[in-house]
């Protein structure tokens, strides 16, 4: 960490300061993340099983298999909002929320061919 910080720190006009601060940031998400991986993990790879599952469901025509996709399909971004925070969403990472969008707006649109 000292060794990066001294890095910025020659920088000098470009943005030292602002760039610490980035950068001091980025770290802390990374060890919240750090802190909570097995949580995070799990709660992704059960996320991960019940889309299938719903999407399985919803094959059949079922629509309780659409409320079990959007379950999983949207629980592991509740948990990282919960755990880390927004800063799991800044930036480029906001492009990672497309698909859960796009998906449930999908299935919704299509809600009426289910029983």
């Amino acid at each position: 960490m000292s060794e990066l910080k001294s890095q910025i720190n020659t920088m000098g006009g470009l943005g030292g300061e602002k760039m610490e601060n980035m950068v001091s940031e980025a770290l802390k998400l990374m060890e919240k993340t750090q802190e909570n991986k097995v949580l995070i993990t799990l709660v992704t790879v059960l996320g991960a099983a019940a889309c299938i599952y719903g999407a399985l469901q919803m094959r059949k025509g079922k629509l309780q298999g659409l409320y079990t996709y959007l379950g999983g399909e949207w629980a592991p971004v509740v948990v990282n909002l919960a755990i880390i925070g927004m800063g799991a969403f800044g930036g480029i990472q906001l492009v990672s929320l497309i698909v859960p969008i796009l998906f449930t707006v999908l299935y919704y649109m299509n809600k009426k061919h289910l029983a």
